[in-house]
């Protein structure tokens, strides 16, 4: 099971992770839906309907991100921001990641329960409430982000280190439950 957990964790941080070479993503979001799909499916043989729905949320999250592998470059803009249709595709992704943590977190916070790991199902849901804040509050912000003035530059590059920083919590959520529900 461990293994599992591991895969998962990994395939979640090749969600955030993006590098770039011209407008093509070299680390396509699609491909750690995919494993993170491969490892819930696995992880569902638990019989745990949690991992299941978020199997089911990551093989949609598939497709759905599977556009953003090519992002046309805009020359000189610091910040950039995708128009129309890969915005809302955007939104959509980052709506159902939102669940898909949701329901990460909330299957590795029962199986705990049932382990009789307090910390772990606590840790679980700490976590989530802190990626629920800060990725609501990066979703609201998506819509107005062409509308930023320069000064709102630096509230949002702090909205973007703290989305990171969230997902690294979920990152090291995902290994812990390896290590200690395994």
């Amino acid at each position: 099971m461990a293994r599992h957990y591991n895969k998962l964790a990994w395939g979640l941080l090749l969600t955030i992770l993006d590098f770039r070479i011209q407008s093509i993503d070299l680390l396509a979001d699609f491909i750690g839906y995919f494993m993170a799909a491969a490892a819930l499916s696995a992880l569902e043989e638990e019989k745990h309907n949690d991992f299941r729905t978020a199997k089911c949320i990551a093989i949609f999250l598939i497709f759905v991100s599977a556009p953003s592998v090519y992002i046309p470059a805009r020359p000189g803009v610091v910040i950039s921001v995708e128009p129309g249709f890969m915005m809302l595709l955007s939104v959509l992704e980052g709506l159902l990641k939102l669940f898909l943590v949701f329901f990460i977190c909330r299957g590795i916070g029962t199986l705990a329960k049932f382990a009789g790991n307090g910390s772990l199902r606590e840790s679980a849901k700490l976590r989530w409430r802190f990626y629920l804040a800060v990725c609501g509050l990066m979703l609201f912000a998506i819509p107005f982000s062409m509308n930023f003035e320069s000064e709102w530059y630096a509230l949002y590059i702090l909205l973007i280190v703290l989305s990171v920083i969230v997902e690294l919590t979920i990152f090291a959520l995902v290994r812990k439950a390896g290590k200690e529900l395994a």
